[in-house]
């Protein structure tokens, strides 16, 4: 998950602490129904190719962090992949840096929307 941080980090409105606080709000992120397309290793030397990867739930939840209180929850279902249905080589490094790809592009939303949420509540 150090993708997601590293994306997060980028906030122009939010820092990252390690404690609760009146003003700290807890960003919890999990991938369910994680769903793999690469076929298992087969002895030989073959290739794969393959217009996804995989595909995976992100689900978001913004709490308070001193009530716990759930302040609000999203999911989005993606694929990790060229998703104009062309096909590309699957191997370690191709599969990996799709899933990367997918989690930046994930996150870098949810930093976007956490920023435009600072600059609205700022403004109030």
């Amino acid at each position: 998950m150090e993708v997601a941080l590293e994306e997060l980090a980028k906030s122009e409105r939010f820092t990252f602490v390690d404690e609760v606080g009146p003003d700290v709000l807890i960003v919890r992120v999990a991938l369910l129904d994680v769903v793999s397309f690469v076929p298992s290793q087969s002895g030989g030397r073959s290739e794969v190719f393959l217009s996804s990867v995989g595909e995976a739930t992100l689900v978001l939840e913004l709490r308070d962090s001193i009530t716990d209180a759930i302040l609000a929850r999203a999911m989005d279902r993606r694929a990790a992949g060229d998703t104009s249905g062309l096909m590309s080589r699957s191997n370690r490094v191709t599969n990996t840096t799709e899933a990367r790809r997918l989690i930046r592009r994930w996150m870098s939303g949810v930093r976007e929307r956490l920023d435009e949420l600072g600059a609205h509540n700022s403004a109030e």
